[in-house]
């Protein structure tokens, strides 16, 4: 007798259990908070251009400190040296008569995980300008940054760099190519303002 009594309940303790879960999804769907995933995509070059800063390489050399934290876009500066796979110099005026210095552009794996830059190309480099630190440069050696001896000491000395988010080349003498620049010199900051 006992058997039959507890058998008796199984159905109506499985509806019950089902009618909870459903429950319980449902309340999930109306309580959770959407999320939105941060992905490239078609058209995102021109919000880029939009919501970003344009800095001339003469003021980015001379008061990159003052951009910390901002997006900005450096047009027409040629790749002079290239820091490893994911990283290249560009020179920017110190301000000082006739004297250069190299600024550090890192490639953001999120974003640029497969681009490739070649000495010589000319080009336009949007990104985020970040404070260097020893945080920073211990991140980037346990990514795989650093891939030559004496790279760690080279970037320690850096006071910001460029984290590019996307970057336009306008000509490249890997590949003989010359494309006109759809951002113009005229738009970007100078040192009169």
């Amino acid at each position: 007798m006992a058997s039959k009594q507890s058998g008796a309940l199984n159905l109506p303790l499985m509806i019950l259990a089902f009618l909870l879960m459903g429950g319980f999804l449902y309340w999930l769907n109306i309580s959770s908070e959407p999320s939105q995933l941060a992905v490239a995509e078609e058209g995102s070059a021109d919000r880029l251009r939009a919501d970003s800063r344009p800095v001339s390489p003469a003021v980015l050399g001379a008061e990159a400190e003052d951009y910390v934290g901002e997006l900005v876009r450096v047009s027409n500066i040629r790749a002079d040296a290239l820091f490893g796979p994911q990283a290249f110099w560009f020179l920017v005026p110190t301000g000082v008569e006739d004297e250069l210095a190299s600024y550090l552009v890192r490639l953001n794996p999120e974003f640029l995980s497969d681009f490739q830059v070649v000495p010589g190309d000319i080009m336009t480099v949007t990104g985020r300008v970040e404070a260097m630190s020893e945080e920073v440069i211990t991140q980037w050696e346990g990514q795989g940054f650093f891939t030559e001896e004496g790279q760690r000491g080279l970037v320690a000395e850096l006071e910001t760099y460029i984290s590019a988010v996307h970057i336009e080349i306008h000509s490249s003498e890997a590949e003989g190519i010359e494309v006109d620049d759809p951002d113009g010199d005229d738009e970007a900051e100078t040192e009169e303002g």
